[in-house]
């Protein structure tokens, strides 16, 4: 399995998981990944409103370190 796959999995869970509450209430708008200066890699999720005429909510998911297996 390479990094990329490694990294849908580990998003996968953390929606799945982490952030279900969450993202069962809101749709998720964008991810976006940083190293943030450290070894691994963070992402974090950006939120959008289920609804068009409700404005988005002032939510952002940070994601655990994600450390990949493979390079």
């Amino acid at each position: 399995m390479g990094s990329e796959e490694e990294s849908i999995k580990f998003l996968e869970n953390q929606i799945d998981v982490n952030f279900n509450e969450l993202c069962e209430e809101y749709i998720v708008e964008d991810i976006v990944w940083d190293d943030f200066g450290m070894a691994g890699q963070r992402a974090y999720m950006l939120f959008m409103s289920p609804y068009p005429k409700e404005p988005a909510p002032n939510i952002i998911a940070l994601c655990p370190p994600f450390y990949p297996k493979t390079r």
